[in-house]
């Protein structure tokens, strides 16, 4: 495939990944294949993107299972996952040049991270003011959210935890609503909307903010928490 539309020509392989960049008029400056060689056998797929707000950096979300290399270069970053059939899932950092910065998983390569019959599932991800990231979504079973040698495990729950620009993980959040969706607003704040049953707590602190939607019909939230 020629991911050039102009005059010049920057064939990729059809048969892989990739990431491109184009300028706001739409001319072509870079592209990167993500792991050709296992892509049919590895079923790596990179699910959800975002540019970072500070440094213009993309950070890359997604799925792999058995073993990738998610450095595009010559150099080699080399994910491990799971086993041959089961996701592992990875956060990745590139620069403006589509050059690697970093790559995490939650459950393979760091033997740290001990998991007991995850699903976990990647529903949105964003930036802050401040470069820090924002990942949502559900997990069945119990997941490690932290990358490091440190546990910051979460079971059979909606959450949103919070890495810094390293992808070190600052906080990881359970919800006992279900949130849908969320954004960040120009003070860093977190603003989520969702849907609930029953009474539930939003105050994810020492106090108490409870809202009760009855046991069957359920009701839609909103709320705001500080960054």
């Amino acid at each position: 495939v020629d991911l050039d539309p102009g005059a010049r020509t920057a064939f990729l392989n059809s048969s892989c990944n990739f990431i491109a960049k184009y300028s706001s008029s739409g001319q072509f400056q870079w592209a990167d294949r993500l792991d050709i060689l296992t892509m049919f056998t590895n079923g790596q797929n990179g699910n959800y993107m975002t540019i970072d707000n500070v440094t213009q950096d993309l950070i890359l979300t997604g799925g792999y299972v058995d073993t990738i290399d998610i450095d595009p270069s010559a150099g080699v970053q080399q994910l491990i996952g799971n086993s041959p059939s089961d996701q592992t899932f990875f956060m990745a950092r590139f620069n403006t040049n589509g050059q690697l910065l970093w790559a995490n998983d939650f459950d393979g390569s760091n033997t740290n991270n001990v998991v007991l019959g995850h699903d976990l599932k990647l529903e949105q991800v964003k930036t802050d003011l401040l470069g820090n990231i924002f990942i949502m979504g559900h997990i069945n079973g119990t997941i490690d959210m932290d990358p490091s040698v440190g546990i910051a495990n979460l079971t059979n729950t909606y959450y949103i935890c919070k890495y810094n620009s390293l992808g070190q993980l600052l906080i990881a959040q359970s919800f006992a609503a279900s949130p849908m969706s969320f954004d960040i607003d120009s003070q860093n704040n977190i603003v989520l909307g969702g849907w609930f049953v029953n009474v539930v707590d939003f105050d994810l602190g020492a106090g108490t903010q409870s809202l009760n939607a009855g046991p069957s019909s359920g009701d839609f939230f909103v709320a705001k928490y500080s960054n």
